[in-house]
């Protein structure tokens, strides 16, 4: 579910909305190696691997100062509309109550979607630690950089500029106003309950915000 808030060179406010299933990934992990010493503790080495499907809407409309019915740009619409390799590394290592963690994530885009345009690709950089009070709560705190890139082409059914003068319409619109980097700061807690018919149950809670953000353009 998406909504953006809006101001135009007119000051009327307006808001815009979508919402839908978005794509539908399928992963797996597969265990590269792995051992444990008393010394040291445990570590595992996993290789992600995964595949992205266009299932989310790319072609989402609402009524805008343009009109009723209008194609919304990039960052309300609810997927990549293409098919997207998602490959990854995953370290984990444990030693008594504390634990910790490197993953490395791609989001890779395969040729371009009916609108005409692809996304850029997507990287994402993950670095966690935790540690455990008691058997049944721990603490966490994670580092989380992502960095993704402009838009290849543009979406050709979109109207970007308006008037005679063909004046930009909106910087959401501007494929090379898409792109980005940020570093995200989390704090977490997770909670072990009872057994409950031979089944372990687990409640973690995260939260956190960016500490570092570089935008090409107003993004969501």
């Amino acid at each position: 579910m998406k909504d953006m808030e809006h101001q135009n060179r007119a000051g009327v406010n307006f808001t815009t909305n979508s919402s839908g299933f978005g794509d539908t990934k399928l992963a797996a992990l597969w265990r590269l190696y792995a051992f444990e010493t008393p010394s040291i503790g445990s570590h595992r080495f996993h290789l992600n691997t995964g595949l992205s499907l266009p299932t989310g809407v790319i072609t989402p409309t609402d009524n805008t100062p343009l009109g009723n019915n209008s194609l919304l740009p990039y960052p309300m619409r609810l997927g990549s509309g293409t098919v997207d390799l998602l490959p990854g590394l995953t370290y984990t290592g444990v030693r008594n109550d504390v634990s910790w963690g490197f993953q490395a994530l791609g989001t890779v885009r395969i040729g371009y979607n009916k609108q005409g345009y692809k996304e850029g690709n997507r990287y994402q950089v993950h670095s966690w630690g935790a540690y455990r009070w008691a058997d049944w709560i721990s603490t966490s705190a994670r580092l989380h950089w992502q960095r993704w890139y402009n838009i290849k082409r543009e979406d050709g059914q979109f109207q970007t500029t308006v008037g005679p003068a063909q004046i930009p319409l909106v910087p959401t619109a501007d494929p090379d106003r898409q792109g980005g980097q940020r570093l995200d700061l989390m704090g977490g807690v997770n909670i072990l309950f009872p057994e409950f018919m031979g089944l372990e149950n687990h409640l973690n809670v995260e939260a956190g915000g960016p500490i570092y953000q570089y935008l090409d353009g107003p993004q969501l």
